[in-house]
């Protein structure tokens, strides 16, 4: 409500209405408002609410919020008053769907307008006082910020009583808080930084309407304003560039699917920088987390102690629970901090990760996934709705007796359906209907968005032509890349609009990108490395096997029944990614042989039912893989003959050898089956490409009665990938490809 900055007068004057509708009342109590406003009218509890805001932030008195307010307004300071008033701001937090300090009632109305006017001194002293650059403060999180005013005002100003009170109402470790003095601080970092690499004195923001220029073209936060600017003018000058801001925020544990190495399910602690008080009284700085586990040391300070946890630490999950409980243990096993992550309850039946982050999604986050990998236990039967497509049918799970499912939602009409005997449950996946930008390109697996080369940035569709401010910033090198005032023009369209960054990002590093105008703003970070070109020493080669319960397997692994080999399911992990390897499955006296191209994370997964039928009748089989002139044997079913080694000819151990990721080069491939129609081919095309983690290298469309794939760039060849892709689609499909270049 802060925002829409009245004059101290123009507030008087609200007050003084609010002071001759109250006074009409003999006595102040909820139930006589609402008798003399209306039960069923809100728009005086709106009006109201807003005016003890107002109050709240010309408030000079000492005496205390309540006492000052009703002698404002001309009213008995009583119990009941007062709690006809709270009843009332509550009511107003609702009705206004105001930012709130849960249970604070004066909080939360100081929350509305920022700092109190008579604190804005004292605030600027306290940011003068923080050791950080303006660099820095601009991109740290506005809720770390929000807890650094706090404890360093803690400790400097702690006679600087209402701000403190102010600061304590932003941040809060326990609750749910809007960090409103971290997103002030946040955006007074980013008027200074624009300044001064702009060359522009702070002065310049005393003149209102200059001012309102000035900043309409800088990147502030959402929720950034200020209604006086007066005492913070002067203390916007450059600064040094520093490191970044301590986080002492306890950060939570989350359950993930590790989608980067070994596919297991994981309890991951993220790394964290911790402090208390009470830590100080320790005189043997030994702790350990015995869980996880992980031991380290606090680092006793002057007033407390610290803790820093260098880096994530994980633990593989091989069953479900309701919850799991981390501790923090003393040397003498006292709990020092807890760290809880809710688990699966008795009427949750899967368990859902996003495909490409790991991230855990429950019902409602659906629709921030385009891709889900489903794990659910064997008994539990899993149906989905034409919305649903399933790229994948069998993935490990480091869930003994859990399997799993990889599937893209393509339609509106997305619902799963688990079945356990006469019990069923669904899930509806729905869908985002807010289009939002998006980057687009050759992304990594990860929490953090990584690409491979610059990524397109994409601008939805637009029913009129708009203009959009835009910054990109190097975060690695701590410069923005963009010229002050840099603008996009997107046209109106039905389709998505490309906007190309590499006029901007040349190197490999850590970017973010912002772009806004008067009624939308956007903000993403996201970090490109360099085209794979990969160079390692050629050894022997060393595959890792894992079996369909998703546990580490020697080789070669023998079956002594013949259903047990051709029904056998493998991942081969230490491949490069993207990289095509050749498989031998052999008989007796014939043999076949096709190719699999690893995931973006390096890893093969084989499933010998897929092969069934590829020779004809034997008395033993192996299944062989062939790298770079090794040959390794993987699988055997009574097959006695000798498992060589074999070295590529003049390839000594130690010599170097560099694998490349293949790129397209701008010949179009064209494809047709010889039973499916174009467009039910395509869709298995498409599949078979999400599967692997190269469908953003091609363009795939249908074209008469071929379908035509065609490289997004020149950098590589192709061909191979090609090759391995019809295969692949020969052996699934049981007919003939066909494809040629054009």
């Amino acid at each position: 409500m802060g925002s829409v900055t009245l004059s101290q007068a123009a507030s008087e004057e609200v007050l003084d209405i609010a002071r001759d509708n109250l006074t009409r009342l003999d006595t102040l109590t909820w139930l006589k408002l609402k008798e003399h406003f209306g039960s069923y009218e809100t728009d005086w509890i709106r009006f109201l609410t807003f005016a003890l805001s107002e109050y709240a932030y010309y408030d000079k008195e000492e005496a205390g919020y309540w006492r000052g307010l009703c002698q404002r307004l001309g009213i008995e300071n009583s119990p009941g008053t007062q709690n006809a008033l709270r009843a009332l701001i509550k009511r107003g937090i609702d009705e206004l769907g105001l930012v709130q300090k849960p249970g604070r009632h004066v909080s939360t109305l100081w929350l509305q307008s920022g700092i109190p006017q008579r604190c804005l001194k004292h605030f600027a002293k306290l940011i003068q006082s923080l050791e950080y650059g303006w660099w820095e403060m601009a991109q740290a999180d506005p809720v770390d910020l929000a807890i650094l005013l706090r404890d360093t005002c803690e400790q400097r100003f702690h006679t600087f009583g209402t701000l403190m009170n102010f600061l304590k109402s932003s941040c809060s470790e326990e609750e749910d808080v809007s960090p409103i003095s971290g997103t002030l601080l946040q955006g007074l970092a980013r008027v200074a930084h624009e300044l001064e690499i702009r060359g522009q004195s702070p002065e310049i923001l005393a003149d209102a309407t200059q001012r309102a220029t000035l900043l309409h073209g800088f990147a502030l936060p959402n929720a950034f304003f200020l209604r006086s600017w007066d005492s913070l003018i002067e203390i916007l000058r450059p600064r040094p560039q520093t490191t970044g801001v301590i986080s002492f925020r306890q950060k939570s544990m989350v359950l993930r699917l590790d989608v980067e190495d070994s596919f297991e399910i994981q309890l991951v602690l993220p790394a964290q920088h911790l402090y208390r008080r009470e830590w100080g009284i320790y005189t043997s700085t030994f702790c350990t987390i015995p869980e996880a586990p992980w031991e380290g040391n606090l680092a006793l300070t002057g007033t407390g102690a610290d803790l820093e946890i260098h880096e994530d630490v994980c633990r593989t999950v091989s069953q479900p629970a309701e919850e799991w409980v981390w501790h923090l243990k003393s040397h003498m096993g006292q709990s020092l901090l807890t760290w809880a992550c809710p688990g699966l309850r008795d009427d949750q039946w899967c368990l859902m990760f996003d495909a490409n982050t790991g991230e855990r999604r429950i019902p409602g986050q659906l629709g921030l996934s385009s891709e889900l990998i489903l794990f659910f236990p064997e008994e539990t039967e899993c149906q989905y709705s034409p919305g649903i497509e399933i790229i994948d049918s069998w993935l490990p799970c480091s869930w003994f007796g859990w399997q799993g499912h990889l599937i893209h939602r393509q339609g509106s009409d997305a619902t799963i359906t688990l079945s356990r005997g006469e019990f069923c449950q669904m899930i509806a996946w729905d869908v985002i209907v807010q289009a939002s930008p998006e980057l687009q390109g050759t992304r990594l697996p990860g929490r953090q968005q990584k690409f491979i080369g610059v990524p397109t940035f994409w601008m939805p569709p637009s029913t009129q032509d708009q203009d959009f401010n835009i910054v990109v910033e190097d975060l690695t090198r701590k410069m923005t890349l963009t010229a002050a005032n840099e603008t996009l023009e997107i046209a109106a369209s039905s389709d998505w609009s490309a906007v190309d960054l590499q006029r901007w990002i040349a190197k490999a590093g850590e970017y973010s990108i912002q772009v806004w105008n008067d009624s939308f703003r956007w903000r993403t970070k996201f970090a490109v490395q360099e085209t794979f070109i990969l160079t390692r020493t050629m050894g022997v080669f060393d595959p890792q096997v894992y079996d369909q319960h998703h546990q580490p397997r020697s080789i070669p692994i023998i079956f002594e029944e013949r259903d047990d080999f051709e029904l056998a399911r493998i991942a081969i992990k230490n491949c490069w990614p993207l990289e095509t390897i050749q498989f031998q499955l052999q008989g007796m006296e014939e043999e076949a042989v096709f190719s699999e191209t690893a995931s973006a994370t390096g890893e093969i997964h084989i499933d010998m039912a897929s092969q069934y039928g590829v020779l004809s009748g034997a008395e033993g089989y192996r299944l062989r893989c062939c790298w770079a002139g090794h040959n390794k044997t993987l699988l055997t079913f009574n097959f006695n003959q000798e498992d060589e080694f074999v070295d590529s000819p003049g390839l000594e151990e130690e010599d170097d050898a560099s694998v490349s990721i293949p790129i397209p080069s701008k010949t179009k491939y064209w494809m047709r089956s010889s039973t499916h129609r174009p467009t039910v081919f395509l869709s298995f095309i498409r599949a078979t490409l999400r599967q692997r983690a190269i469908e953003k290298y091609f363009k795939s469309s249908v074209e008469q009665d071929h379908v035509c794939l065609e490289p997004i760039d020149d950098k590589f060849n192709y061909q191979e990938c090609i090759n391995s892709l019809c295969t692949n689609l020969r052996q699934k499909l049981k007919e003939n490809i066909y494809w040629g270049v054009g």
